[in-house]
């Protein structure tokens, strides 16, 4: 491919997730409430033998671009095979190591990584002299994840396999972006990564595959149900409307009972508390990106003045709207940084 067609066609991608919509669906509205912090480091050049381990704060992804190699994460299963074209996604942070094959001794990936890996996008060559694998990669973390409807749902690696060694469509694409802007000088680049990561994930997140964890409260299975996941998609498109138990089963064509068991089960929760943590977090959206008075921010999520609103939310979130809202300006990392919390 050219670099006058390449250039055209990531223009292109550029100005179609410009245009995406914002918060039309569960998934994406919970993954635009959260801050996200990414960093991207040079390729990865890795000779066998080698291993890395990486602790467990951040979360990371890797593509393969040649070669494989074994992932572990710790107290989990025995180990997945990674080959080219493949994308592994670790997004809660958990430990785990990666190798060319088993027993190859694991060195951790923070005495490695230095600061001009990410600043000047420089390559990391480590391990033998035997067979290259290649591996494009980026860790972020999600601040207030805990509180999110993923925190628990989530499993803790995620593998979306390419085709005939080569990546899926749409990952090739954001990479190719995400590792042209680390590459850039340009100050707006960190931006532009979080977003483009930002979506990277919420892609790896619709596509997760149905292993996932067992047990009452998986939210990502609960989206894939005709009727909860209908119900969710209400509540999160209109947060503002008095929804009932009674209107919510009768808009996904339900009985009361009925739906509110299934909700509970599927969700972890009933109904209208699910709404109302839902609620609480579109406010700490608000307060955290807009001037909007308390007032405006209570019409937005269905509460009828400002007085209900703050009752709730000092209720829900522990501190009021205006103490919470002078928070925003110290997040938990500090921004604009190119090198991260390792």
């Amino acid at each position: 491919m050219s670099t006058r067609t390449e250039a055209t066609e990531n223009a292109s991608l550029l100005t179609q997730l410009a245009r995406r919509p914002v918060g039309k669906d569960p998934l994406s509205d919970v993954l635009e409430s959260l801050v996200l912090h990414s960093w991207i480091p040079g390729p990865f050049i890795l000779g066998t033998p080698w291993g890395l381990r990486v602790s467990n704060h951040l979360g990371w992804f890797f593509m393969l671009t040649a070669g494989n190699m074994l992932i572990e994460v710790t107290n989990q299963e025995g180990p997945l095979t990674a080959n080219a074209g493949d994308l592994i996604v670790v997004p809660q942070g958990h430990a785990h190591q990666l190798r060319d094959r088993s027993g190859s001794p694991a060195t951790p990936i923070e005495t490695l990584l230095k600061p001009e890996h990410f600043e000047q996008h420089q390559q990391l060559v480590h391990g033998g002299d035997g067979a290259l694998t290649f591996i494009t990669c980026g860790c972020f973390i999600f601040e207030d994840m805990e509180r999110s409807p993923l925190h628990k749902t989530l499993p803790p690696l995620i593998q979306i396999k390419g085709r005939n060694e080569q990546p899926l469509h749409y990952v090739d694409h954001l990479l190719r972006l995400i590792a042209q802007e680390a590459a850039s000088y340009n100050p707006c680049a960190p931006t532009v990564i979080n977003r483009l990561v930002r979506i990277l994930l919420i892609k790896t997140f619709q596509d997760c595959p149905p292993r996932l964890p067992e047990g009452n409260g998986n939210w990502l299975k609960a989206l894939k149900d005709p009727y909860i996941g209908r119900a969710l998609g209400l509540m999160h498109r209109e947060p503002e409307t008095p929804w009932t138990v009674g209107t919510l089963a009768e808009r996904v064509a339900m009985s009361r009972s009925v739906f509110s068991a299934r909700f509970s089960e599927l969700v972890g929760k009933p109904p209208l508390e699910y709404l109302t943590e839902w609620r609480m977090r579109k406010a700490c959206v608000f307060l955290r990106t807009s001037q909007a008075g308390l007032k405006e921010v209570a019409d937005q999520i269905g509460y009828e003045s400002a007085a209900a609103f703050s009752k709730a939310f000092i209720r829900r979130v522990g501190i009021a709207p205006g103490a919470y809202r002078r928070l925003r300006d110290t997040p938990l990392i500090a921004r604009p940084s190119r090198t991260p919390p390792i």
